[in-house]
């Protein structure tokens, strides 16, 4: 009988240690609810909002996290305070996706007062949707009432105005077509409880070159796709457990003799891995020299996901990697698996990317035609980054295009453009005006940098609309009649020059570019940790989420993997502590001590204490015309902070002309002078000669003839005289 136990128990622990584990990879667990949240319009990052005039209106969007889903409706709670001459005819009407969803009589006494909105489930899906109030806001009852009266107002609080939400989380769906945006979660951010998920790189202990490369170009890739920089972690291959991945979305690079845990799982992924091949869907082996993508959900989390890049040989996987490197055979990705044999020859899609032609449009840019409806004055504002490096020169300019209803009245309707909130120009729009099209030329000296010598690494371009109706007799006209139509073939027009160097206020350039220049290297210790491996990994998805380029062709790589002609071809950002990487005391004896810095022998002497770390830039000692960036620090703790001050904010200083800057233990960025400081904030720039330099045959062409001119003139001149005589 006790051995019949002994077996029972056997049969037990059998069972959960080998059933259960199977079971938590394929099918980890139910969707998981998410805390109940409770945002402010302010987190969304809004200031108060007004409508003022009869017709005052309002339209914001409303960001929703990509990997939420809404079982429940949402409630928003609109804190607000009405002019107490308001009738009680007023009314304000909130709209989600321009549907009605209620109407209310606001209270007309000038104190703060609370409407509450139920928000349909069906309308919460991601990534957002619009918000607006309509006014119809009475001062008296006159059928002739002005439409534009100081009194006719309704303020909205941007800080007590509060969303409601319940979400789910969404079940993963894999698509390698929107990879990008389903790692990289966006709007997290934007609400103070919860977290961006982690991008976890699977990585094998002691990585190759290839293995680097494969892995920047998926950081690159996610950075420049998701128009935001992921965090970023790194666990090695030999103690990666998914099942202890937490909330992170998974990224696995490698061969199978490379990673474990795709020997151990091979055969339940979508591509089988059999031990000597992998198998594609419909069973057919793939060929040895192509790459594997595979994705798939997380087996941690349903709702995070897994990418999986392999291949049975070292060459198949780095043509997995050239497949993200490589935008136009990204996009050709597909599903939630692929074999690719590298990089196809395809044209970008049109049109082309932004910024690389003689005129950018809006449409380049990522915009519609946006439409602004309503009678009142709207703010429109767009969201450009800026182009690396760029001193945008003489002759750049911005044409506007726009369509305007024959409903406003020409002697008030406007559109008024600002870039950075420096004024640009003002058109007057209607039906007493045939143009559809003006051009701006911009105020390229205070877009290069402000009067405090900052440089805003966007263009935040404003268009104040104001849609003003003709009014004739007490003639009733509906509000909706008033609209400005902003067209996505707005152009800009930017000639430009290049910031000279070296100058860390000017960084992301130049690591990276438009022109898709020189390739850049980010150089980590020799057999780096799991966190000086992720730094690095960071550095290039922020990179690349400057610049979406065609090939992206930077990677991380160890010490001890550079080669000295690459160190010439490349610009370098070198990281780490003295201690632990070879180069940084290499490029400090190259370099030198900063001239001028209170007769300092090294800079080390900034130093207050080991948590504080440094930047220094320069002209790289092994090829004048490439530039290396050092963030560094005499102990690990002050190189840390030295990387996370270039992580945290771009640039990492606000002030021109530096070279080496001190970040303290708050990480908090303090530039050291030189001993030349630079006088104004003017930018200071190389322009091209005003006409084409010569080559060298016809230099040489001209001086023979010049020669032989002077020759025949001397000769010429010595005849006459001996004649005279």
């Amino acid at each position: 009988m006790r051995t019949l136990r002994f077996f029972a128990l056997a049969v037990v622990f059998v069972f959960l240690g080998v059933l259960v584990p199977s079971e938590a990879y394929a099918a980890p667990g139910q969707e998981a609810a998410t805390a109940p949240i409770a945002v402010s319009l302010r987190e969304f990052g809004y200031h108060d909002l007004f409508l003022r005039g009869m017709y005052g209106s309002d339209r914001l969007w409303v960001p929703l996290r990509t990997d939420w889903t809404f079982q429940s409706d949402a409630t928003l709670e609109i804190t607000y305070k009405a002019s107490p001459l308001l009738r009680p005819r007023s009314t304000v009407t909130v709209l989600v996706n321009d549907q009605e969803l209620t109407s209310f009589h606001p209270a007309a006494d000038g104190q703060w007062h609370v409407e509450r909105v139920v928000i349909p489930e069906r309308l919460l899906q991601p990534p957002g949707f619009t918000l607006s109030f309509r006014g119809y806001l009475r001062i008296t009852d006159d059928e002739c009432e002005e439409t534009v009266n100081p009194a006719q107002w309704v303020k909205i609080s941007a800080e007590r105005t509060r969303l409601y939400l319940e979400p789910q989380w969404r079940e993963a769906e894999p698509d390698l077509s929107q990879v990008a945006d389903l790692m990289v979660v966006s709007a997290a951010s934007m609400y103070k409880t919860t977290t961006m998920p982690s991008i976890l790189f699977v990585l094998p202990d002691n990585p190759t070159r290839v293995e680097l490369q494969v892995a920047s170009a998926v950081a690159a890739r996610l950075g420049a796709d998701s128009g935001t920089q992921p965090p970023i972690r790194v666990e090695w291959s030999s103690t990666f457990d998914p099942l202890r991945a937490g909330d992170a979305q998974i990224v696995i690079v490698g061969t199978p003799d490379r990673q474990p845990w795709l020997v151990m799982h091979g055969n339940e992924l979508p591509m089988r891995w059999d031990g000597r091949q992998f198998i594609d869907t419909t069973g057919q082996p793939i060929p040895n020299q192509e790459g594997v993508i595979q994705f798939l959900p997380s087996p941690a989390q349903p709702h995070r996901y897994m990418l999986i890049l392999s291949g049975a040989t070292v060459e198949a996987l780095a043509k997995a990697g050239e497949a993200f490197a490589h935008r136009p055979t990204y996009r050709t990705l597909r599903g939630e698996t692929a074999s690719v044999t590298g990089a196809m020859p395809l044209a970008d899609p049109f049109p082309p990317p932004p910024w690389t032609t003689e005129t950018t449009t809006f449409a380049q840019l990522g915009k519609d035609d946006r439409r602004v409806d309503g009678a009142g004055v709207h703010d429109v504002r767009y969201y450009f980054k800026r182009p690396p490096g760029w001193v945008l020169d003489k002759g750049s300019q911005l044409t506007l295009r726009y369509e305007a209803s024959p409903a406003l009245t020409s002697r008030e309707a406007y559109v008024a453009v600002f870039i950075n909130d420096v004024p640009v120009g003002t058109v007057r729009t209607g039906p007493d005006f045939d143009q559809n099209e003006v051009t701006f030329e911009l105020p390229i000296v205070r877009l290069n940098r402000t009067p405090k010598g900052e440089i805003d690494p966007r263009f935040t371009v404003r268009f104040e609309v104001a849609n003003y109706l003709q009014e004739r007799n007490c003639e009733q006209t509906h509000p909706d009649a008033g609209w400005t139509i902003i067209r996505s073939d707005s152009f800009f027009v930017t000639p430009h020059v290049y910031f000279t160097l070296p100058d860390i206020q000017v960084y992301p350039y130049p690591f990276v570019s438009v022109e898709e220049g020189d390739p850049t290297w980010v150089i980590v210790p020799q057999q780096p940790t799991r966190d000086e491996m992720a730094y690095g990994l960071e550095i290039i998805a922020q990179l690349a989420n400057y610049v979406d380029l065609r090939n992206f062709t930077m990677s991380v790589l160890t010490a001890d993997q550079v080669t000295e002609d690459g160190l010439k071809e490349r610009n370098l950002i070198v990281l780490g502590s003295e201690a632990r990487q070879s180069l940084i005391r290499t490029l400090l004896d190259k370099l030198g001590p900063l001239p001028g810095y209170r007769g300092e022998q090294g800079i080390y002497t900034a130093l207050q204490n080991n948590r504080q770390g440094l930047l220094r830039e320069g002209a790289s000692p092994w090829n004048p015309k490439r530039v290396v960036l050092m963030a560094f620090g005499l102990t690990d703790e002050g190189a840390q902070r030295a990387i996370e001050a270039l992580l945290a904010e771009v640039p990492p200083v606000n002030e021109p002309g530096v070279w080496a800057a001190l970040v303290d233990e708050d990480g908090n960025t303090w530039p050291l002078y030189r001993e030349k400081q630079i006088p104004n904030i003017e930018p200071r720039v190389e322009r091209e000669p005003l006409l084409p330099r010569p080559e060298p045959w016809v230099v040489v062409t001209v001086v023979l003839v010049l020669a032989a001119l002077a020759i025949w003139g001397i000769i010429f001149y010595a005849r006459r005289r001996m004649a005279r005589q």
